[in-house]
């Protein structure tokens, strides 16, 4: 068949066999045309006559080739058939993203909703402190010759003075003590400077004394100081010095222990002042 082939191609073209021969070994060469080279794959190629090839015209078979198919795990399955496509890996991808999406959820509302709010326990409520009774007073008709208002369980003391007696009042259950006396000066003023720096007997000389407060007024004078008493301890004095209505000048102090307050001290010392009358005053 090769033969024929040859013949046949010889006289389409007008060659002789020799020349095709020729040709043919020429047309291998590598660096021949490429026309050349496909010329001789066509007169050079073998015939299977029933299926068997004829041992003089036997060429080498190309080696079987293999199938090759790529996976997603990377590894390469050579001349088998294509795994089965696996789904497993769709179900778990598919929980996760369901999980993610209830966790994100989760969180967006714990963000979102407002916390708890925190309440602060309020401490127990302390007991109210007992206020200090408040006194009953009655009017004391004092014989040295004024009245006024006093605590009922007050008790009356006096001694004479310098210059005119002086009347105490005393508070038997805490101390405290209303003191009341007539003055000589010109003015409030003028009594209180004078009961204050005396270089003999000035209040200001106490020992420990410390002013606390000072006020005045046309017709009063006042001031509050603490000082060191022998026999009662550390006390508190309010000394207030007015001019009553018949014209005369009159001192009232109020005192007690450094304890009590200034304005429990200073509560029977406004009563008795606001009360206050001369016996030859029309009150």
């Amino acid at each position: 068949m090769r033969g024929l082939a040859q013949r046949f191609w010889a006289s389409l073209t007008d060659t002789d066999v020799d020349s095709l021969n020729q040709l043919v070994e020429q047309g291998r060469r590598r660096d021949g045309p490429l026309w050349r080279r496909y010329l001789v794959s066509l007169l050079d190629a073998p015939v299977v006559l029933g299926g068997v090839v004829r041992a003089e015209e036997q060429v080498e078979r190309d080696p079987p080739t293999s199938t090759i198919f790529y996976t997603l795990e990377g590894t390469v399955d050579v001349g088998t058939a294509p795994p089965t496509p696996r789904h497993w890996w769709r179900a778990t991808g598919f929980a996760l993203a369901v999980l993610l999406v209830i966790v994100a959820a989760f969180a967006a509302s714990r963000l979102l909703s407002p916390g708890p709010t925190s309440v602060t326990p309020m401490p127990p409520a302390a007991p109210p402190t007992a206020a200090p009774a408040q006194d009953a007073y009655h009017r004391v008709y004092d014989p040295v010759g004024y009245t006024f208002l006093v605590s009922e369980s007050w008790t009356r003391t006096q001694k004479q003075g310098q210059a005119a007696p002086v009347v105490f009042y005393n508070d038997p259950a805490d101390g405290r003590e209303l003191q009341i006396f007539r003055l000589e000066e010109e003015t409030p003023a003028d009594s209180l400077d004078a009961a204050e720096n005396d270089p003999g007997f000035g209040f200001a000389r106490q020992p420990g004394y410390m002013s606390l407060e000072r006020d005045a007024g046309t017709t009063w004078a006042e001031v509050a100081y603490r000082y060191d008493d022998e026999d009662k301890g550390r006390r508190t004095v309010i000394d207030h010095r007015f001019q009553a209505d018949d014209g005369e000048l009159y001192a009232m102090r109020a005192s007690g222990p450094e304890t009590r307050p200034l304005a429990l001290l200073r509560e029977p010392l406004v009563t008795a002042v606001s009360s206050f009358c001369a016996a030859r005053a029309p009150c």
